[in-house]
Order: C-alpha cells, then structure tokens, then sequence
C-alpha cells in the first residue's frame, strides 16, 4: 500500500508540475505530453522494482511485492527534481524540469551536484535492498548502478515511443 501510495504520489508531482513548469507553452501542448511526462518517473521506478526482483530471483528468495517498495523509495529523489525545477524557475535561475534533465550540466555545478547527489541515492537504495537479499558487496557495488542507469534508459525508451 505504501508503495502505490508512492507511485501516485510521484506521477501527480510530475503531472502538476510539470504543467506548472511549461508556463505558456502549455497551450501548445496536449493532455498526452503531461501525461507522458508523469508516467516517465513512474516507469523507471517500476524498472528498478523489476531490476530488483530479477537480481534477487536469481540469487534466491524474491518477493515483487517487497520490490514494488525498492522501486517507490527510488521515486523519493526523483520527486525532488520537480521542487528543485520549480524553485529555479521562480528565481529565474532555469529553463523547467525537461532541459535540466537533458543538460543538468549546463544548468550549472550546483545542479551538476544536486543531480548527481539524488543518482547516488537510488544508487543507495537499490544497493541497500540487494545486499538486504544476501547479495555479497562486489556484486552489489557494481549491480546498482547499472540497473539504475538501465532502469532510466528502459523509462525513457518507452515515454519516448509513447510521444
């Protein structure tokens, strides 16, 4: 319960926000986008729950209702992104939540650092939740990673198809 509680939680922030962010160029853009743009976070979460499960099922007892939690305290950092946009767009300091994604770099070093510092988090909690299973700490090391980063690329793939 915690978990979809979780989910919908991130979708309507990004749902929200992301309409608040577009300013005017919202009149230009259909219900779809917004909701290609709040179902992109939720399907990376979704992705790390099924990284996380399959990780797990291979080295022993899995259980996807548990992951489905993995997955929503992994949405927890990627929620904060949209407060973070929001309050560069009311200091005027950022172009909206999308360009800071496509180029956190430009956006700054302090952005550069922010982004990295929630990456690293889903990082944590997907290290935490493996080595939780029993999974020794080389593994564990360079697994989460690498699933964060395909759950994003798998996230993205299918909003992208969806647009």
């Amino acid at each position: 319960m915690h978990a979809m509680i979780l989910y919908a939680s991130v979708f309507v922030l990004y749902l929200l926000g992301s309409y608040i962010l577009v300013g005017d160029m919202r009149d230009y853009m259909g219900f779809s986008n917004f909701l290609s743009i709040g179902l992109a976070p939720v399907l990376i979460m979704l992705s790390v729950s099924t990284l996380s499960f399959l990780v797990k099922l291979l080295s022993g007892g899995a259980n996807f209702k548990s992951e489905l939690l993995t997955g929503a305290l992994c949405g927890i950092p990627l929620g904060l992104l949209v407060p973070i946009a929001l309050v560069l767009r009311v200091l005027g300091m950022g172009n909206g939540l999308l360009a800071l994604i496509q180029n956190p770099v430009g956006s700054g070093s302090l952005i550069t650092i922010v982004i990295l510092y929630l990456f690293l988090m889903m990082v944590n909690v997907f290290q935490q939740s493996i080595k939780a299973a029993g999974i020794k700490d080389v593994p564990a090391w360079y697994l989460s990673p690498l699933a964060i980063l395909i759950a994003f690329y798998l996230g993205f793939t299918v909003v992208g198809n969806l647009m």
